[in-house]
């Protein structure tokens, strides 16, 4: 993904979800569900990254990260009430679990 090859990230994300789907935690598979929605975002391909965030959202439901990247989607479609709903429900229902998956700036100001 940091070379921007996103079609390659998505497709070995996908391929590794599927081959060792009984060995991820279930934080791994968030991660990972929320790597293929941010390779969309990247691209401005805002409302095909949804599935896979709601799917990382579904994984680990209180997990912060999708939530926040779900609001910057809808952020950056201009849809700015649906985000504040999704960021409003991450600052009260996510839990932090101290995994190095997770990204420290939504527990302290992006969030916010």
């Amino acid at each position: 993904m940091f070379k921007e090859k996103y079609d390659e990230c998505r497709e070995t994300i996908q391929n590794a979800l599927e081959e060792f789907k009984d060995e991820w935690s279930s934080i791994e598979t968030c991660g990972l569900c929320c790597t293929i929605g941010d390779s969309y975002m990247r691209e401005g391909r805002y409302t095909e990254a949804l599935p896979s965030l709601t799917k990382a959202m579904e994984v680990l439901p209180t997990a912060r990260q999708p939530m926040v990247h779900i609001a910057r989607c809808y952020i950056s479609m201009n849809c700015l009430d649906i985000a504040k709903g999704f960021l409003l429900h991450a600052l009260r229902k996510s839990v932090f679990t101290g995994s190095w998956l997770e990204i420290s700036s939504y527990w302290t100001w992006e969030t916010y």
